[in-house]
């Protein structure tokens, strides 16, 4: 049986929020459309985030007025 390759996004520990961030919310919104940038550009079989989204148990998310 032929064997198909498979095509891994891989990201780990974002941590989206840091304590003592000052509100770095544009830093952590530019590198996350970076990351939606690159998952729709290269065409991933699959998409594995491992480790922690985020260092607290709540986060507060800045709507974007887009």
């Amino acid at each position: 049986m032929p064997v198909k390759n498979l095509k891994i996004f891989h990201t780990a520990d974002i941590q989206i929020e840091v304590r003592n961030s000052a509100q770095r919310y544009d830093e952590f919104e530019y590198m996350l459309n970076l990351m939606v940038q690159s998952i729709s550009e290269e065409h991933p079989d699959i998409v594995v985030i491992a480790g922690d989204i985020t260092e607290f148990c709540t986060i507060k998310f800045r709507m974007s007025s887009n």
